[in-house]
């Protein structure tokens, strides 16, 4: 017989979250906020970008309005250790439309992001 008992919790904690929605859909900003009270997530873990309200980004504007407001969100806040998992949330794009050139990018999805220190590995 297995005891359950003393197994590890490998939910992620309310701090090793950071939270993205989209100021062009203030329901998916809400949502969020929502999320954050109810499951602990601090306020200053709150990402609000302004992109366009579609479905697919560009590779353009994901590489040039995405990523780096991400990266400096991460790094300006001491996040790049502590977050384990970026949540997106109604409104944001889910589809990055790329180029042929840039398929590679497209295919690795948050890559562009995780690549610039491996911040989320412990």
């Amino acid at each position: 017989m297995v005891s359950l008992i003393n197994a590890p919790a490998w939910a992620l904690q309310p701090d090793e979250l950071v939270l993205i929605a989209n100021t062009n859909v203030p329901e998916g900003v809400k949502l969020a906020q929502y999320y954050a009270k109810r499951r602990g997530v601090p306020e200053a873990q709150i990402l609000l970008l302004t992109l366009q309200n579609s479905e697919e980004v560009s590779f353009d504007q994901y590489e040039h309005d995405v990523v780096p407001a991400v990266r400096k969100f991460l790094r300006d806040g001491g996040l790049q250790i502590k977050v384990r998992c970026l949540v997106t949330f109604y409104g944001m794009p889910i589809r990055v439309v790329s180029e042929p050139k840039h398929r590679s990018y497209r295919q690795n999805g948050l890559r562009l992001i995780l690549n610039w220190g491996a911040c989320f590995q412990r």
